[in-house]
């Protein structure tokens, strides 16, 4: 699985199934070395205990893993953008280290993942016209956050209902890698 690299948004679509054990293991592993993560989960669908599971099956303390990872819920298109638009950096200061990296990375943060970006956007109860909108808003904002040095890695699933499968187009077109495993048998 890619993971984020400076000044860059990488996008991972397949099934949540297949896509959510890579995103886990990835955070495991940089919270483990230390890294300020940020966690935006847009399909109420993140597995503390697995990401648990995960940092013991390292040798590492789950508290240690899980307080590297700034955690953020959205359950509206609204609340995603959002969520995104008001990042706080100041959040993410912890180490003479790390004021001094602020230089290249302002915010502080080592990476950004965002799980079930379009779920979301999906809702049927927003109107396509106001959720392309929103969505194309929320994308300015990782790229405005991806300009400032955070590595982003967005996770998204297909639409479980048709209509809105055109909005995949509109996250490949703002990300710098994507990426569509295949499934293997």
């Amino acid at each position: 699985m890619p993971t984020p690299s400076p000044a860059r948004i990488v996008a991972v679509r397949g099934a949540r199934a297949q896509i959510h054990p890579l995103v886990l293991q990835s955070l495991c592993v940089r919270a483990a070395r230390g890294e300020n993560l940020a966690l935006v989960v847009g399909d109420n669908h993140f597995d503390a205990y697995r990401l648990a599971r995960l940092a013991r099956a390292q040798g590492v303390k789950p508290a240690s893993v899980l307080a590297r990872i700034a955690l953020t819920r959205a359950f509206t298109c609204y609340q995603l953008h959002s969520s995104l638009a008001t990042l706080d950096p100041k959040g993410f200061i912890n180490s003479v280290e790390t004021i001094r990296a602020r230089v290249e990375n302002p915010l502080g943060l080592d990476a950004l993942y965002v799980l079930g970006l379009l779920d979301l956007f999906y809702d049927q109860d927003v109107r396509e016209p106001e959720a392309r909108r929103l969505l194309l808003a929320t994308l300015h904002e990782l790229k405005r956050l991806a300009a400032h040095g955070v590595p982003i890695l967005v996770a998204l699933a297909p639409p479980r209902r048709p209509g809105r499968e055109h909005f995949a187009a509109y996250v490949q077109q703002y990300a710098d890698v994507w990426w569509e495993p295949s499934i293997r048998t």
